[in-house]
């Protein structure tokens, strides 16, 4: 089915206007391409920061079916599709720790639950079992030890267009067992969950869309959800974060929910986990909005998307900030995630 998910824009799906308009971007302005081409590479003048790293960028594209997902080293080279067989399309992909697996969720089924790929055999198969009152599960990550799974489940029945419930779970990879952490009525849900790198904390979002204009903030909860404190001020709509492998920074972008009005500029910062200092990274306005950001396996780096006039690219900034550097040399992606060494 087509989510119903659209009503609320979910931000995990920022190329699509209808399924995902955390950015404002119309649908309709995106090119479409080939689901299983492999792409010449266009080195971008930033590519040189990249050259030679063998390491993959998994991100999600748009093609001619709708989303897919992609591997490109970043210098752009070698850029491919993956798990092209999987049913339904494809999003939020988020390696495991070991970088040899990648989890990402589904759309466009009756019920969208989530999928595993394997690098290695080029195979991929479901994740947690989604039946019954389970309408789908969305923004999977793996936990620092690779064991489990978090994600966000919405549940049925419908009512006006709107989930029962939609909370936190998570899931063992081994058992496939699942446990419910947060419950959220009419789905005033948490955004994009994160693990601490020590597995003992998580961070998320979180929108009011009752306030005009919309209001969200930065939590940071232990990592069964219970003792949420909000690291960022409410009007900033803050959100997207990523813990850096270190453990001492949370990295998030403002006005993180174009789709919710004006909020502002957006841009990225980071905060201390305790919601000490604040350093702004990047400086965009207007159109220009940085968002999607996530960590380099070594810190060192931090990828996100940039976002302007219908057009989105990959850049990357040093971990304490500084001038952004084109990544991949591709056209509109979304979600990135660096792949961790072996």
């Amino acid at each position: 089915m087509t989510r119903f998910f659209a009503a609320f824009a979910f931000p995990a799906l920022a190329v699509l206007a209808l399924a995902c308009s955390d950015s404002g971007d119309d649908d309709s302005q995106q090119p479409t391409g080939t689901d299983e081409s492999t792409t010449t590479p266009i080195l971008s003048e930033g590519a040189s920061a990249f050259e030679g790293a063998i390491e993959w960028i998994a991100y999600q594209a748009i093609a001619g079916r709708g989303e897919i997902l992609r591997l490109v080293h970043p210098d752009g080279t070698e850029d491919h599709q993956i798990a092209a067989g999987a049913p339904g399309e494809h999003e939020t992909p988020d390696w495991s720790p070991d970088g040899k697996t990648i989890v990402f969720q589904t759309r466009n089924l009756e019920h969208e639950p989530l999928f595993v790929y394997d690098l290695a055999s080029d195979s991929f198969e479901q994740l947690f079992e989604c039946t019954d009152t389970c309408l789908g599960d969305d923004e999977p990550a793996f936990s620092p030890d690779g064991k489990t799974v978090m994600f966000m489940r919405a549940v049925g029945p419908l009512v006006n267009d709107i989930p029962t419930d939609c909370g936190l779970w998570v899931g063992d990879i081994e058992t496939r067992e699942i446990t419910q952490l947060t419950s959220n009525e009419q789905c005033n849900r948490e955004y994009d969950p994160r693990w601490s790198p020590d597995g003992t904390q998580i961070t998320y979002s979180r929108a009011d869309e009752s306030t005009d204009p919309a209001t969200g903030s930065v939590y940071v909860a232990m990592a069964d959800g219970t003792g949420a404190v909000a690291l960022t001020e409410a009007s900033l709509l803050a959100g997207g974060a990523d813990w850096s492998p270190n453990g001492e920074w949370i990295v998030y972008s403002t006005c993180f929910r174009g789709d919710l009005g004006d909020c502002g500029d957006s841009n990225l910062f980071r905060v201390h986990p305790d919601g000490t200092g604040v350093e702004q990274l990047t400086g965009f306005t207007g159109e220009d909005r940085a968002r999607q950001a996530r960590y380099s396996p070594d810190g060192e780096w931090i990828i996100f998307r940039k976002e302007g006039h219908n057009s989105a690219s990959l850049q990357a900034i040093p971990a304490e900030g500084g001038d952004p550097v084109p990544v991949g040399g591709i056209s509109l992606p979304a979600h990135p995630d660096w792949q961790p060494a072996e």
